[in-house]
């Protein structure tokens, strides 16, 4: 008995009285008091009715009569029952139990009950997308599935697309960040390094939150204005100055949106790049963008550089120092007025802001004793977490700069892992970035095609396939790349091309179509005196129902456009062996369970980790910066 009242208290007293049969039960026996009631007054009354029972009981002896009053009570209790059970097949299923329209509509307590438990284990690498319910509506079933995404499939990388406002960040990439982070986040030798690019200014205060949750503080490096993390893109001194100016040129095609440059002035630009870079390393032995920026636009400069670098001609190679002198004396002074001013524009594009400001030339372009962030090997070693924090409404060339640069800098990293024996070629790295398309770039698809042997994850959101191929400026580079990225997950979207190549990749499937056709006929016909319309007295009438199967998409447009609603999607995913079936998934909000109570095994050290919900400083700043100082 105390069970039943503790259920009826913790499910609530109406989730109680909606059980059918508590409900048909209650109203069975309020109308058998009603009955008991009325035939009490009806038969303490002298009526016509009370006579003729009267009459009928006593026109029958014995066991007939005893026959006659079991019939009654009989016939009474199952007019009740019956009476039962047409309101609860007409009132209780259409409005309490079904809802609206007769929908089946189930109460919290049963949905509750019919969802599994949240199977996350921060033991095992995999990601857990969310629910799958219905394939092609919203409706729940019984016994849902948690779509799970193993590590050998995570590998394979994931495209996040949906237009705003669908929940992209917070049910898909707050929530496959938090999983990423909380793996194996006490074990030194198997957590996840990651990159963490933020261009809208608060995604990193969600990642320094899950850092702080599970112990993790200690790994960030966060790169910022103003920061302790000083980071120079041109302190590459393994590279050659061809390969570091063929990087910066794929970085300057972000400036162009998209549009088709002509190969000569980007060829020339390149060049240029190339020999202010080898100018600089020759005479200085170092080289900034803030430098560039100085070679090309202060004359006086580039020849005090020139004198110097033939006054030590001795301590440097001789076929270094030809190749440059030859460019700046020979080919480069020897052009039209111009064509030199074009090239330089070319070049001063993108490394103008780094000379006009000086926070932003004291965080990256630091002097080679200042310098802090010298590459990704903390991160795929020691597992660190590299976050650039830039917003793009405040710096948005510089954003775009930096994090297209810390991008093409990690994918160079992580793809020598399998050949370069200082690098660790174990443990798990992440990519993660939210609005991908600011910082997109043609040869990121050639790194998610090799990416897999490297163990590497890149997790990319955008808001549609036309934003990315807009900054590409090529179709065959974006089919490229969005064929690498395997995993698919389609929020709601109004993009044609989004949704064609969705529809092309879920396939067809036999789908049946049905036609009604109605047709009347009339012989004899003549025109009515009265009505003034023609009538017969041979008219036919037939109707025919066809039924036919054909091939239509898995997923028709009105899906994409009107079905999918806040935090749910259509996934295309990768298992181990193969794909799985596309199917419409209930995606997880990270502020909602079970994402919200994602915790380690050790929860009495995890309860120490979590910072005053009321303190809405999640980390102390000044804290990381002084213990990254020392």
């Amino acid at each position: 008995m105390k069970d039943f009242i503790n259920k009826v208290k913790e499910d609530g007293f109406l989730a109680f009285l909606s059980n059918k049969w508590v409900f048909s039960i209650l109203a069975g026996a309020m109308l058998l008091h009603l009955h008991l009631s009325f035939s009490q007054a009806f038969l303490s009354q002298d009526t016509i009715t009370l006579i003729f029972l009267e009459k009928a009981l006593f026109s029958f002896q014995g066991s007939q009569a005893q026959l006659f009053k079991s019939f009654y009570i009989v016939s009474s209790l199952a007019g009740i029952f019956f009476a039962c059970f047409l309101f609860y097949r007409a009132f209780f299923e259409r409005f309490i139990h079904y809802g609206k329209g007769g929908k089946r509509q189930e109460n919290k307590a049963e949905i509750e009950s019919m969802i599994p438990d949240f199977p996350y284990n921060n033991e095992e690498l995999q990601i857990i997308v969310g629910l799958k319910q219905n394939k092609f509506n919203l409706d729940p079933i019984k016994y849902p599935e948690y779509l799970i995404i193993p590590a050998a499939a995570m590998f394979q990388n994931f495209l996040i697309t949906g237009t705003i406002g669908t929940g992209k960040t917070a049910s898909v990439m707050y929530p496959f960040l938090k999983q990423v982070m909380f793996y194996q986040a006490k074990n030194p030798e198997k957590k996840a390094g990651m990159l963490i690019l933020d261009v809208k200014g608060n995604f990193y205060e969600q990642a320094l939150k899950y850092a702080e949750e599970c112990g993790r503080k200690d790994d960030i490096l966060l790169i910022q204005l103003d920061g302790d993390q000083f980071y120079n893109p041109l302190a590459k001194p393994h590279m050659e100055a061809v390969d570091l100016a063929s990087r910066s040129r794929t970085v300057m095609d972000l400036f162009s949106g998209g549009a088709k440059k002509e190969k000569f002035w980007d060829t020339k630009a390149g060049q240029m790049m190339t020999e202010c870079i080898r100018l600089m390393r020759l005479t200085e032995g170092y080289v900034t963008l803030a430098d560039i920026h100085a070679l090309v636009t202060n004359t006086d400069f580039l020849q005090e550089r020139l004198e110097f670098l033939y006054e030590n001609q001795d301590n440097v190679s001789e076929f270094e120092m030809n190749a440059c002198v030859n460019y700046f004396m020979g080919e480069f002074s020897g052009k039209a007025e111009t064509t030199i001013e074009t090239i330089k524009s070319c070049v001063t594009e993108m490394t103008g802001f780094f000379a006009s400001s000086e926070r932003i030339n004291k965080a990256f372009c630091p002097g080679k004793e200042q310098l802090t962030f010298t590459g990704f090997d903390q991160c795929i070693n020691e597992g660190k977490i590299i976050i650039l924090a830039m917003n793009k409404a405040q710096y948005p060339e510089v954003s775009r700069t930096i994090a297209a640069y810390l991008k093409l800098d990690f994918q160079s990293e992580v793809q020598q892992r399998t050949s370069n024996p200082r690098l660790n070629n174990t443990r798990p790295v992440t990519f993660i970035c939210d609005e991908y398309q600011e910082f997109v770039t043609g040869n990121d698809a050639d790194f998610y095609g090799l990416s897999r042997e490297s163990k590497c994850c890149s997790i990319v959101s955008s808001q549609s396939y036309t934003s990315i191929l807009k900054t590409l400026g090529n179709r065959e580079a974006f089919d490229t790349l969005q064929q690498n990225l395997i995993n698919k997950i389609w929020l709601r979207t109004d993009d044609k091309l989004t949704i064609e190549t969705a529809q092309f990749l879920t396939g067809k499937e036999e789908k049946e179509k049905y036609s009604k056709n109605i047709s009347e006929s009339m012989n004899d016909t003549k025109k009515s005196k009265i009505f003034g319309k023609l009538v017969s007295d041979k008219a036919s009438f037939s109707e025919s129902l066809n039924v036919s199967t054909q091939k239509d998409f898995v997923f028709e447009e009105k899906i994409f456009t009107q079905v999918l609603k806040l935090f749910k999607a259509i996934c295309f995913t990768a298992n181990e062996t193969g794909m799985n079936e596309p199917h419409l998934v209930h995606l997880c909000p990270y502020f909602m369970e079970p994402v919200i109570n994602i915790k380690l095994e050790d929860e009495q050290e995890s309860k120490d980790n979590i910072p005053d919900e009321n303190n809405s400083t999640i980390i102390n700043m000044k804290e990381i910066m002084e213990r990254n100082k020392k």
